[in-house]
């Protein structure tokens, strides 16, 4: 299960292709042996990855066996890569306000502090109190410490783990 939890993380974190993961789920033999057993491996199994609904249907998997937690860390990823594609002001600045409002802040996840504190200077630049000055690339350092975070160590089994470093790593 762990492999499998793994391998999830690093398709829908796009760190490897769909169809590397595809073959590598049909290849699995521990996955083939308890397919009855398992039903997170039976419903893995089952999606089709050569339709549009791959990923949401995987997501779907993801928050049904593996938790919120672990979700959110995919989340991030994705916004924090995201973040550094974008190249537009307008479109960084709604990716950051999309950050604000889908995580609980409560919970000092201390790199999502940073990127906060960076959505209200862009509001500022937005209503024409600031220049555009340095906070895109701002934005795309800390989303880039967050992936390097997130993904520094491969052999980490437990994404609470990687929170825990996140947490560790940004200390407000």
């Amino acid at each position: 299960m762990e492999a499998l939890k793994l391998k999830i993380f690093d398709v829908l974190t796009k760190k490897i292709a769909v169809s590397e993961f595809e073959n590598w789920l049909y290849d699995s033999e521990e996955i083939i042996e308890n397919i009855e057993l398992n039903t997170i491996y039976f419903d893995a199994i089952s999606i089709n990855y050569k339709g549009k609904n791959w990923s949401t249907d995987l997501n779907n998997i993801a928050l049904n066996y593996l938790g919120e937690t672990y979700n959110e860390i995919i989340e991030i990823n994705k916004l924090c890569s995201a973040i550094i594609e974008s190249e537009a002001f307008p479109e960084t600045h709604n990716l950051l306000s999309d950050l604000q409002r889908n995580f609980d802040f409560d919970k000092d996840y201390s790199v999502l502090w940073k990127l906060y504190i960076l959505k209200d200077y862009f509001d500022l630049v937005a209503e024409g109190v600031y220049q555009i000055g340095t906070f895109k690339k701002e934005a795309d350092y800390y989303s880039k410490k967050a992936l390097e975070i997130i993904l520094k160590n491969e052999k980490i089994n437990e994404i609470k783990t990687k929170l825990e470093i996140i947490l560790e790593d940004f200390k407000p």
